[in-house]
């Protein structure tokens, strides 16, 4: 998807976060700039869960990749998740 949107302007950005060396979520973000005043960057359907995760972890997840971010600011970061059969976020 990513190298598929990078045809059509988009800047694919990956990221893998680990718990020691154990991978336990992937993040994959199109980066759109808007007339080099700010950067945007849109995780669709992710970050994806390698890893059984409780609810505090996982906000910190979000919270480590919206820091850790290479962008210059002002930058924005946008997540939506994938759902599960129930309608809860994976």
């Amino acid at each position: 998807y990513g190298q598929a949107m990078s045809h059509l302007g988009g800047r694919p950005l990956r990221a893998i976060v680990k718990d020691g060396d154990t991978p336990v979520a992937l993040a994959q973000f199109l980066i759109r700039d808007f007339a080099g005043l700010a950067r945007a960057a849109l995780c669709s359907h992710g970050p994806v869960w390698l890893a059984r995760l409780d609810t505090p972890a996982k906000a910190e997840i979000y919270r480590e990749l919206r820091r850790s971010s290479p962008l210059a600011r002002p930058r924005f970061t946008h997540f939506t998740p994938a759902a599960t059969a129930l309608g809860a976020p994976a």
